[in-house]
């Protein structure tokens, strides 16, 4: 089962985009130093993983409860590690359209990717063959 995004959490997603978009513009301004993608890629991957958890609340594992035979409490404790491994890796397949949207919607508020961008489409036009003069 894949996970869809309903229109009311596209446009919150777009809410905080236009909000995180913002926050970031007056952090870096008030540090004096340009926009780092790096730290608004960490910042919008924390905030995707908020809204996945917050909008698909996975089951987390139960702590298992302790034998006091040493082998087995090892394979509980094993058993509960692996359980809480995949809902971690549920709840980062759930986050991936989160991140994407959110992170499309940022960028273009801050504007970076587009000197990238004209840069791409800039050698594309090159790379066509030129008309034909006659």
């Amino acid at each position: 089962m894949e996970f869809q995004l309903t229109p009311e959490q596209i446009a919150i997603i777009g809410i905080f985009a236009a909000v995180i978009a913002q926050l970031i513009k007056i952090v870096f301004a008030w540090i004096g130093k340009p926009i780092d993608r790096k730290w608004v890629t960490v910042i919008i991957l924390v905030v995707g993983m908020a809204f996945a958890y917050i909008w698909a609340r996975p089951a987390l594992p139960q702590w298992p409860a302790m034998s006091g035979e040493p082998i087995a409490d090892m394979l509980a404790i094993l058993g509960f590690l692996i359980s809480l491994l995949l809902s971690a890796s549920a709840l980062v397949g759930i986050a991936q359209p989160i991140y994407n949207l959110l992170l499309q919607k940022v960028f273009e508020r801050i504007g970076i990717g587009e000197t990238k961008i004209q840069k791409l489409t800039f050698f594309a036009d090159l790379r066509k063959s030129p008309p034909d003069v006659g």
